[in-house]
Parts: structure tokens; sequence; C-alpha cells
């Protein structure tokens, strides 16, 4: 990786809960995570984010509000990665979940109780965002 990959993220509230996913690839492999993928080239942030959510999740949803972007920089077995994210909180407008190839589960989770593994950006978003 020469440049960081600019990336979306999506906070999907249900009441009390959010919609998260446990990764099937790196970084972070098996860790929950809150839907998030590549911008591709000429797409726009919002545009992007929607899409990424109906791989991973098969929703469809429209976006709510901007939470913000954090630059962010990790090792995961020793291989570095480095992103700029762009979180974004979204409102479903389809129920079906139908979790794609690079989710290992999608689930309902109250991210204020303990036992998830979140991983550090996406819960830097989630207290932004005032979810925990």
């Amino acid at each position: 990786m020469k440049r960081p990959v600019v990336t979306v993220t999506a906070i999907i509230p249900f009441g009390e809960a959010i919609i998260m996913i446990r990764r099937a690839n790196a970084p972070y492999l098996g860790r929950w995570s809150l839907p998030v993928g590549h911008v591709e080239f000429g797409e726009r942030l919002d545009e992007a984010v929607i899409r990424e959510v109906e791989e991973e999740l098969g929703l469809k949803t429209v976006v709510e509000r901007f939470i913000g972007f954090k630059n962010y920089r990790c090792l995961d077995k020793a291989r570095p990665y480095h992103y700029v994210v762009f979180c974004f909180e979204c409102r479903v407008v389809s129920n079906d979940i139908h979790p794609g190839k690079e989710v290992l589960e999608a689930a309902l989770v109250n991210p204020k109780k303990p036992g998830f593994n979140i991983m550090p950006a996406i819960r830097s978003f989630l207290s932004r965002a005032g979810y925990i």
C-alpha cells in the first residue's frame, strides 16, 4: 500500500441496536465492524456507502447524516494498512439482510453491551455518533 485508501462505513441503527458485521477479510479478520468498503473511482462518498451496504448486507439504505472521518493506520499480522474512512449514518428502506461474501456474520448489536471485539476506528465513530 503506497497511498491511503479512501473508504466509507455506515452506522445503521435499529432502536437500541445497530447492524454490525464480522469481517471476512484482513485487516482484522473475524472482528466486529460496521459495513465498510472502498470508494470507487468517480463515485461520490454517499453513493459509495449506499453501494457498500447493499454489497455487504443486501440492504437498501439512504444516507441520513455525515458522522465524520478518520485517518486510520494499523498493523495487522505485521502488514501495514492506511485508510481515510468517512462515516455516515444510514436508514434502511428494505429490511432483508443477506450477508455478502465479505461478511462472516451480520447481527443486530447493542454496542453498549460488553463482549464485542470492535475495531478501534469503528469504536471511535460509534462514540462520536453517540452510540457508545
